[in-house]
């Protein structure tokens, strides 16, 4: 009995080895002088480091750990567009100009005015009115003070007011002490604000496609597993389908139902972030023919680590340790204080930290053995452990001795 349970810890042991976590151990290239750098994360750190990034962690020569923020690698498209609206100009007994302004019923809070350059200061008043015979004021004293252009023969001027859904409003420019001014136009500017990621492809190692009856089945494997944000299929046959797809992971939970279609591009962005590396998509042929799939691309979201390096030096990443927690850095609190483009980082070379399995394999069978068998044989052991007490039990009550 003493020797079944040196043998049994003595698998655990070897196979709980066996099964910790790589670490790895990246160069990274020499820093010149203090001051923030960047450094982007490539596929391979993605895939080995823990999902989150909880592990990486960037060290001095001495071993020192350095404060560092993780962000993704996005551009921001900021767009203002002037939209017009129809106004009617009439010139006043009382020298003054008259715009009526039709805004549709829109709700405002401004008002941009093209205006021909001028070098002037004039007042103004608005009043609104919902059917261009009652009116209500809405600003008084409004100070139009012209800012001209040097670069065009023209400039707009944006006058803020109460925020307001009149359908009309009439804007009295005082002309008693200048010329009017020459208002081509008033408006207001629309604007749009959207961020984009960044994408970087993940690559597959391997990816099978099976065709039965109704279902095509394709089978996509990665070496490690990634969160998953896009994937972009290139059909090239028949000329017009429209077919649902279930994407599942290698559980078989279905993380996205999805449409492949003829008339639009087939980009299936995932809700959130996917950590797998198998997907297995099903696609519903019904009675039609198989789609041609001549390729398929899986994206995920680039990230970029920006760390503040205190002194010139030679720097190293770490990744792969699975006991670790994300840090807590006060360099969080400072994300103000990074430049728009830090200096980058290269990564040198990369080393693995712990023996991988295939060397253990080459040089012991038995270790490798182990890797391969060693759960299976403490089941076996265990069940038949088990299987032993009841047979006991069951001949003590029995009353065999």
């Amino acid at each position: 009995m003493k020797n079944k349970k040196s043998i049994l810890l003595f698998i655990c042991f070897h196979t709980l080895i066996l099964t910790v976590s790589a670490q790895y151990r990246c160069t990274l290239s020499p820093v010149p002088k203090e001051g923030f750098y960047t450094l982007h994360l490539q596929t391979d750190i993605m895939g080995k480091a823990q999902s989150g990034f909880n592990d990486l962690r960037i060290k001095d020569a001495n071993g020192k750990e350095m404060a560092y923020i993780i962000r993704k690698d996005a551009y921001a498209d900021l767009r203002n567009e002037f939209i017009p609206y129809p106004i009617e100009i009439s010139q006043g007994e009382k020298r003054n100009t008259q715009v009526i302004i039709d805004t549709q019923g829109d709700s405002i809070y401004s008002l941009t005015l093209n205006i021909k350059n001028a070098d002037s200061q004039k007042s103004a008043s608005l009043e609104g009115s919902n059917d261009k015979k009652k009116w209500f004021g809405v600003k008084e004293e409004i100070a139009l003070n012209q800012n001209f252009s040097q670069e065009q023969t023209h400039s707009y001027l944006t006058v803020s007011i109460p925020y307001s859904d009149y359908q009309y409003y009439r804007l009295t420019i005082n002309d008693s002490l200048s010329a009017p001014l020459n208002i081509t136009e008033i408006g207001k500017v629309s604007s749009s604000y959207r961020e984009y990621h960044q994408k970087q492809e993940i690559p597959a190692s391997n990816i099978t496609i099976k065709d039965t009856a109704r279902t095509t089945r394709l089978v996509v494997s990665y070496p490690n597993k990634y969160n998953i944000r896009d994937i972009r299929f290139y059909i090239s046959a028949p000329a017009f389908y429209k077919r649902k797809a279930v994407i599942c992971d290698e559980s078989g939970y279905t993380l996205l139902t999805a449409e492949l279609n003829s008339d639009r591009q087939n980009l299936i962005t995932f809700p959130s972030e996917m950590p797998t590396d198998r997907i297995i998509i099903s696609i519903d042929n019904q009675d039609n023919q198989s789609l041609t799939i001549d390729s398929l691309k899986t994206y995920t979201d680039k990230y970029f680590l920006i760390a503040y390096l205190p002194q010139a030096g030679n720097y190293y990443l770490t990744y792969g340790d699975s006991t670790l927690t994300r840090p807590s850095y006060d360099l969080a609190f400072f994300e103000d204080k990074i430049p728009a483009s830090p200096d980058k980082l290269d990564i040198l070379s990369t080393e693995r930290l712990t023996p991988t399995v295939t060397s253990i394999s080459a040089e012991n069978p038995f270790m490798g053995f182990l890797k391969r068998y060693g759960i299976w044989i403490i089941i076996l052991l265990v069940g038949s452990q088990i299987l032993y007490i009841v047979w006991k039990m069951s001949r003590k009550e029995g009353g065999v001795k």
